[in-house]
């Protein structure tokens, strides 16, 4: 394969950075007159940001929505807790976590399969026939 070069593989730090971690909120409700700075300002308060951002539309009008994601799950909650219905330049914002973010519940326990009968379709190889 003469000319073909191999695309590098990126190092595998590299990788485990593009892999988002933290909680993620999505905030609606907002007056177009957010910023993203009014939102970074607003949300760091509580805890450590790894991203934030204010959602516009293709000809850059807000949209009236952001995301914002916490290091950390109980900042996201904390944040919850305080802001959900909080005005914010005459508007109440509504909060609400994304994704499945919390620790997984234990499944709900099963009863036991006690029968299974046999499919219509075949015999039942259970039962002898006496000549």
């Amino acid at each position: 394969m003469a000319g073909v070069v191999p695309r590098p593989r990126p190092p595998p730090a590299a990788a485990a950075r593009s892999l988002e971690t933290g909680t993620k909120l999505h905030i609606s409700n907002l007056d177009p007159g957010v910023t993203v700075d009014d939102v970074q300002e607003l949300f760091s308060e509580i805890g450590e940001l790894k991203r934030y951002s204010v959602n516009y539309d293709k000809d850059g009008k807000s949209q009236g929505t952001a995301e914002v994601v916490f290091a950390r799950k109980v900042d996201a909650l904390e944040a919850i807790k305080r802001y959900d219905g909080v005005i914010l330049d005459g508007n109440p914002m509504k909060i609400d976590l994304i994704g499945n973010n919390s620790e997984t519940s234990p499944m709900p326990p099963t009863a036991p399969l006690l029968y299974n009968p046999p499919f219509p379709n075949y015999p039942n190889r259970s039962v002898s026939t006496v000549p």
